[in-house]
């Protein structure tokens, strides 16, 4: 079935739209808040008050994930079992998750089995089930 095709990026902790079309999908611009994000406008401060907040016993909020800036060492750390629940609130399921590594990939799959996370109903997968033996 044909779907629309929507990009966001996941920045703090929160789903943000690529683009800001609000002009029309020939004029959409980058949304600005990203371009924020990526200038590093507000990062150290987001990441220092995560850090002090776990210092102090809390865990920074959001899990404390630290924004990435620069340096592969601190890269933000990814919940995917919370990315699928985040798509499907927003109603953007099915969608396509870009890893840009085996290792991140191998990481991701690991993540996901060990959370229990089911992407399909009990009659979905009884369909596939059918289907594999069916031609297998």
């Amino acid at each position: 079935r044909p779907v629309p095709l929507e990009q966001h990026v996941l920045g703090r902790g929160d789903l943000l739209p690529l683009f800001d079309d609000r002009a029309g999908v020939a004029a959409a611009q980058v949304n600005r808040e990203l371009l924020r994000m990526r200038s590093g406008s507000g990062v150290a401060q987001e990441n220092n008050r995560r850090l002090q907040a776990h210092r102090q016993g809390g865990n920074g909020g959001r899990g404390a994930r630290f924004v990435h800036h620069g340096n592969p060492r601190r890269a933000e750390r990814i919940d995917r079992p919370h990315v699928v629940d985040l798509l499907e609130r927003a109603t953007l399921l099915p969608a396509i998750f870009f890893i840009f590594s085996r290792v991140g990939c191998d990481a991701a799959v690991q993540q996901v089995r060990r959370s229990g996370l089911r992407l399909t109903t009990a009659e979905e997968r009884a369909e596939i089930r059918r289907v594999v033996d069916e031609r297998t």
